[in-house]
């Protein structure tokens, strides 16, 4: 159980495609918010918290199969439908179980309630937040609403090398920033134009 001490929140077979010249198991690093460059950092520790996905390994586990089957596709670079359709799901399961979009899930639910229990004259409940839970919940939610989505596959044919970071999947609907303008509502996956 030691060796899943360490769990990852953006997966190593994600990282390793980024590796720096000097070693498949180092990366460069860029920290924005300290304004610091690290060069050949290792990728063991990057994006990794102790135990994040809890002590009982449940979610850790079910992690390892998929990104085994993520690395096998990025690394022979084939997409069949069949692929096509993991890769999407795999995205949103990478959108949500970032420490970030735990953060960013945390900051709508203490927003949910401060609105919920503004007049409260107990003040705003704390409504606890499971990370295996609110995942799997999240996945499950999601899942479904994906499968009308397209993929595309972008391939870097210049010489300049693409980044990644703590979050790398970027959630967009482009008919609605189009449409509606409203940089302070959110949109679902089920509808193209649900505000919620």
């Amino acid at each position: 159980m030691a060796n899943k001490k360490s769990q990852h929140y953006v997966p190593k077979c994600h990282l390793r495609p980024f590796q720096s010249e000097l070693s498949t198991k180092t990366i460069h690093l860029i920290n924005l918010k300290n304004n610091l460059s690290i060069q050949n950092i290792s990728i063991k520790n990057q994006c990794a918290k102790d135990y994040f996905y809890g002590k009982d390994l449940k979610l850790e586990d079910a992690f390892g199969s998929g990104e085994g089957i993520y690395a096998k596709i990025i690394k022979e670079n084939k997409f069949d439908n069949e692929r096509l359709n993991f890769l999407r799901e795999f995205c949103y399961l990478q959108y949500i179980r970032t420490d970030i979009a735990l953060k960013r899930q945390r900051f709508a639910m203490d927003d949910m309630a401060g609105l919920a229990y503004e007049f409260n004259e107990e003040g705003i409940p704390d409504f606890p937040l499971d990370t295996n839970t609110s995942i799997a919940n999240n996945y499950l939610a999601g899942k479904g609403k994906l499968d009308d989505l397209k993929l595309c596959i972008l391939k870097n044919n210049t010489k300049v090398k693409f980044l990644t970071s703590d979050d790398p999947v970027i959630k967009i609907n482009k008919l609605y920033a189009q449409k509606y303008k409203a940089a302070t509502k959110s949109y679902g996956l089920g509808n193209a134009a649900y505000a919620f």
